[in-house]
């Protein structure tokens, strides 16, 4: 019995022996066939079976393991197949001797398998070892042991290391072919990945030769069907998709697709890859909807199949958030960029290499959506980490300074693009050469950062050299030069000390004679190019040029190369004659007027009469009359102008830099010239409505441009034209500069359809009948007109009243006749005028306009207050407790006790309030807030009369101001009207505080209201403000902004609390009693947080508390008593 039982055992153990050997025998013809999950189902029974037969830990059982793990792997399951490699691994050390082949393999299987889930660093570990180990036993020239010298070669290519990796394959490859001989399979895998390494070392055209001939040579000995043979074929359709064959590529990588997709399956990892290489075929040949529908696919099934951190799942999610930017959709690209960067930072951490390129991709888009104080914190955080970890000159380092740059040039921040811009210059000039085309491109964007901040000289020696090094590179001939030339005359006609007068004139002569020639010598495809990089600066030669005669002679040698080319007709030809025009416009009026007519007749047959470009040559043309004295025809085309004007200023939008900048200084010209011809004149009532319509037309202009920049599809559409743009210059070939072009045209007009939307808020039909049903029976406006240094024009109007004058004062003497029965008055100030507190003048209620349609702006309901408050920031990260200071002028910022104790006044009254002071009162606390219905701010406020943007000059000092080197959380410690008007978002909120002094002060142009904080938070979206316009007493501001919101609380009413508040302190008695109160109050609030200089603090305050007791009244300042005529309110009061 026991014989007859140990005979069936031993029948039964050789049964599953064999059916083991026949399953593994079938499962690797499967794979041979590429059905590679039929051969999996094999490999799992084999797997089981051998572990009911042998056991888990046997040898024969963790051979079976093997061959499921690599069996895992060919189904793109690396996960699985790592798990496998690394149990057989660490269980037949103790089985195998490490001397043996088989030891060996399974080291190999284990390298495959790291390399497989993309951990390079282990795998090159692993390689090493099964080379050291088979060089050591079995020689140099066994057949596995150049196997692994090969695969020791690719693991360097892993890491980047692609000379060693040149090195090694090289090395197997012909060692291979001599021993092997040169059809053998692992000699051609050898030669497919030299072809791959050496188009990585830069030799493409070599590599291309390499795989070529390992397709063919694949395809003669192994079959097309062959998986190598289709590897290599994929292989070359990514060359030929390297080297721009785009046709080729396309061919290729869609005809691997199908086999793969056949053969593996649409969910295998080599079939996602290559769709999505697939995608990126269409991405650059222009099908961007068809690329976004392909990597859309490729990323989700990857996912899905693999997980979202899987490697190949990360590359595939950047591929697709390309396509998503391409696509314009870059509000979802910046949602998937920052989720990729989250994933690359927990797999890989926060200071890897791949983490930051996400980090700095991620600051691109924002950079690409308008958001540049995002883009510069990401980016600023991003160099730092990169220049920590890669050094200062590594590649990625550069480019993200190279952003840096572009982002603070485009906020006009000069000074620290050019401290940047200097770093880079001096890397790459070092790193690479100076016949580098990317240290030329360098070179010229700092010739540009010295030409925008005026150091002409510096700028005029960097082009210069730009020039020199272009010719050697590009060519005498090329466009670069041209440009580089052109620079030169353009920066040389600027100055007049760069050197002396005799040389200066020669050196001009000489940069003339050879932009002549370069126009002389073009061909017919160059003029595209040349219209469009050279023309706009031509264009800005003439604002500010000593040789017209020279420029006069170049424009028409130009123009008439143009007519023969391409006809009078031609918008590029007209658009050369427009600006002869104005190259006559400073020598002779007569020439020029007769030029601007036949431009303006040519546009508006050729291009129509609404074309922006007609509209600014009809604008230029006006001028010219007003010049002349022709008064009738200016009256006449003036009038035109401004009507055709009012349906097309949504144009304004899509002009390129130079003729923005020309339709601004025309526009402004009309306007200002009719207004004095108005006021001057004839003073028609039907002649008002195109005052009103245009006073502070600019401003209304960026409030729109502001409201769009919020709609994302704006944004996105914007930049996308600008980098179809970038491309079109980039471009040489003619049917790929169509195709953009056709492109940009196409979203041209989108903008425009979009921007339509928003014409009818401009209210540019608006007259005094509008006016009037806005106005209350007891209601009285006072429009002014800054004509000139010392004259206004004032517009009264009220119920059946309308009367227009020309004032050397106030005007007050005009109105006073009318005042009786008037209760309120609307002042809508211009020039100097905003600095004025008419209720010093004019005993009635008052409230200010920017501009009177701001009667007719709607302010947004809200269901309950929400109020944030930014008060008694932290200058110098420290809560400075030191000598307490009243002084707020330059340089370093006092503590603001008061300001602290508004808080929680405001708390008190409103305990839902979110209050932010000390270090939390900081910039990116106070960029990110987002429309409340109301937000007070009372810090330091001043004006910088000296720096460049005007836009700059009114800033809020926030926490960290006094710091001289800013940490990352305070940014640089205060806000100015450009980051207010650029980053805020406060469209829904009704009511702005600023208690700080210098609020309301800003830069005025006639007929184009203030440049400062009180125009930012307008162009921001708010709809009242309550400002000062004068040095506002620190415990007196504390003490109103009490009393006004004690008062709000209690009626709702912004402009009613306003009015009672200053009726109420006006009553000395009043006034002194709250500033008792506030005295009482004060120890509680103030003392905790500055503790050691409270007791100067209340001693200061002790002392202005008897000084006002002993005068009977609160005082402004050391003299005068405080009268609260320094508060105003400007903004929708009904």
């Amino acid at each position: 019995m026991n014989f007859l039982k140990k005979s069936q055992m031993k029948l039964r153990k050789q049964f599953y022996e064999d059916q083991i050997v026949d399953y593994d025998r079938q499962a690797n013809l499967y794979k041979q066939e590429m059905k590679y999950f039929e051969a999996l189902k094999l490999h799992k029974k084999c797997y089981e079976m051998a572990c009911d037969l042998y056991g888990r830990y046997a040898i024969e059982t963790l051979i079976c393991l093997n061959n499921l793990g690599r069996t895992y792997a060919d189904t793109g399951d690396y996960f699985h197949a790592l798990d496998a490699a690394l149990e057989v691994y660490h269980h037949i050390q103790d089985i195998l001797s490490h001397r043996s082949q088989e030891f060996i393999v399974i080291c190999y299987n284990l390298a495959l398998s790291y390399h497989d889930v993309s951990d390079y660093q282990k795998a090159l570990e692993m390689y090493k070892q099964c080379y050291d180990l088979s060089q050591t036993y079995y020689g140099l020239k066994n057949r596995d042991t150049l196997l692994y010298l090969y695969s020791l070669g690719m693991a360097y290519n892993d890491v980047g290391d692609y000379q060693k990796a040149y090195d090694m394959i090289h090395e197997a490859y012909h060692m291979q072919k001599s021993i092997l001989g040169e059809t053998d399979i692992d000699t051609l895998k050898s030669m497919k990945e030299l072809g791959v390494i050496v188009n990585q070392l830069g030799y493409h055209q070599e590599a291309v030769k390499i795989l070529e001939n390992c397709y063919d040579m694949f395809k003669k000995y192994y079959g097309k069907d062959h998986n190598e043979t289709i590897s290599v074929y994929s292989c070359l359709g990514k060359l030929y998709l390297n080297l721009k064959e785009y046709a080729k590529a396309q061919e290729v990588l869609s005809n691997v697709y199908q086999i793969r997709k056949e053969r593996l399956g649409q969910t295998h990892v080599y079939t996602l890859i290559t769709l999505s290489d697939l995608s990126t075929v269409y991405y650059q040949i222009g099908e961007y909807q068809k690329s976004l529908e392909l990597a859309q696919k490729a990323y989700i099934t990857m996912k899905e199949t693999y997980g979202e951190k899987y490697n190949h799942c990360l590359d595939m999610l950047q591929n697709y958030i390309r396509c998503l930017q391409k696509n314009n959709d870059i509000e979802k690209a910046i949602e998937f960029q920052d989720k990729l960067y989250l994933l690359k930072k927990e797999k890989y951490g926060y200071n890897d290499p791949k983490t930051l390129q996400s980090l700095h991709d991620l600051s691109y888009l924002y950079y690409a959506m308008g958001k540049n104080l995002k883009a510069i914190e990401l980016e600023e955080k991003c160099y730092a980490l990169q220049k920590e970890v890669l050094g200062e000159t590594h590649r990625d380092t550069l480019n993200s300074l190279n952003q840096l740059i572009d982002i603070y040039v485009d906020l006009d921040q000069y000074e620290q693009a050019l401290s940047y811009c200097l770093k880079v210059y001096e890397i790459e000039e070092k790193l690479f050469g100076e016949k580098d085309k990317t240290f030329i491109n360098t070179l010229s964007q700092l010739a540009l950062i010295y030409f925008r901040l005026a150091n002409y000289k510096e700028a005029f020696k960097k082009y210069e050299r730009c020039y020199n090094l272009q010719k050697e590179v590009f060519g005498e001939n090329s466009i670069e030069v041209l440009e580089s030339l052109i620079n030169m005359y353009v920066v040389d006609s600027l100055i007049d000390h760069l050197i002396t007068t005799q040389e200066n004139n020669h050196q001009s002569s000489i940069l003339y004679a050879k932009i002549e020639e370069h126009l002389k010598n073009m061909n017919t495809s160059q003029f595209t190019q040349v219209s469009q990089m050279i023309l706009p600066i031509i264009s800005s030669i003439l604002q500010n040029h000593k040789q017209l005669p020279q420029i006069i002679g170049l424009l028409e040698q130009y123009y008439q190369q143009l007519k023969q080319i391409k006809g009078s007709s031609h918008p590029e030809t007209i658009t050369v004659l427009h600006i002869i025009a104005q190259a006559y416009n400073s020598l002779d009026l007569i020439k020029a007027n007769q030029l601007y007519r036949d431009a303006y007749e040519l546009y508006h047959k050729v291009l129509g009469p609404k074309h922006m470009n007609t509209l600014l040559c009809l604008g230029e043309l006006v001028l010219s009359y007003h010049k002349l004295h022709i008064d009738n025809l200016f009256e006449m085309y003036a009038k035109r102008f401004l009507e055709d004007m009012k349906q097309q200023i949504y144009q304004y939008y899509l002009l390129s830099e130079a003729s923005h900048k020309n339709f601004l200084l025309c526009l402004i010209g009309v306007i200002q010239i009719y207004q004095s011809y108005y006021f001057h004149h004839y003073r028609h009532l039907t002649d008002y409505q195109y005052l009103v319509s245009y006073k502070n037309i600019i401003q209304d202009i960026e409030i729109l441009r502001s409201r769009l920049k919020q709609n994302p599809q704006y944004a996105q559409k914007i930049n996308h034209m600008n980098h179809i743009e970038k491309q079109i210059h980039q471009t040489e070939d003619t049917h790929t500069i169509l195709q953009l072009q056709q492109q940009k045209e196409k979203i041209h007009e989108e903008l425009k359809q979009m921007m339509k939307q928003y014409q009818d808020q401009l209210m540019l039909n608006m007259n005094d009948s509008m006016i009037v049903s806005h106005l209350q029976d007891n209601d009285l406006l006072l429009d002014y007109y800054q004509l000139n240094q010392h004259q206004y024009g004032l517009v009264v109007i009220g119920k059946d009243l309308f009367e227009s004058y020309i004032v050397d004062d106030y005007g007050i003497d005009k109105i006073q006749k009318h005042l009786s029965h008037i209760q309120h008055i609307y002042i809508c100030p211009d020039g100097d005028l905003y600095h004025v507190s008419f209720e010093r003048f004019i005993d009635k209620d008052i409230s200010y306009l920017s501009l009177p349609k701001g009667l007719f702006y709607e302010g947004n309901i809200h269901n309950h207050d929400d109020i944030v408050s930014f008060v008694s920031p932290d200058f110098d990260d420290t809560l400075a407790d030191d000598d307490f200071d009243e002084t707020r002028g330059a340089g370093k910022k006092s503590s603001l006790p008061g300001s602290l104790v508004e808080g929680h006044y405001i708390q008190s009254v409103f305990p839902e309030a979110k209050i932010y002071s000390g270090k939390k009162a900081n910039v990116t606390e106070f960029l990110a807030v987002h429309s409340p219905s109301i937000l007070h701010v009372s810090t330091h406020g001043e004006y910088l009369q000296d720096e460049q943007n005007i836009m700059e000059r009114g800033r809020l000092c926030l926490a960290g101001y006094n710091q001289t080197n800013h940490k990352e959380e305070y940014q640089k410690g205060y806000v100015s009207a450009n980051d207010i008007q650029k980053e805020m978002d406060l469209k829904n909120t009704n009511l702005l505080v600023l208690s700080a002094c210098l609020t309301a002060k800003g830069d005025v142009l006639p007929g184009e209201g203030i440049y400062g904080l009180r125009r930012a938070f307008e162009l921001a979206g708010v709809k009242t403000m309550i400002l000062t316009v004068e040095a506002i007493q620190d415990h007196n501001a504390a003490i109103f902004m009490k009393t006004f919101y004690r008062k709000y609380c209690e009626n709702k009413n912004v402009y009613q609390s306003f009015l009672e508040t200053k009726k109420y302190l006006r009553d000395d008695r009043q006034a002194l009693k709250e500033l008792q109160i506030y005295a009482n109050e004060f120890p509680e609030y103030v003392s905790k947080v500055y503790p050691k200089s409270y007791r100067f603090i209340k001693r200061h305050l002790e002392n202005y508390l008897h000084l006002c007791q002993s005068q009977g009244y609160l005082l402004r300042n050391e003299n005068d008593k405080e009268d609260w005529n320094g508060f105003i309110i400007q903004g929708k009061i009904r």
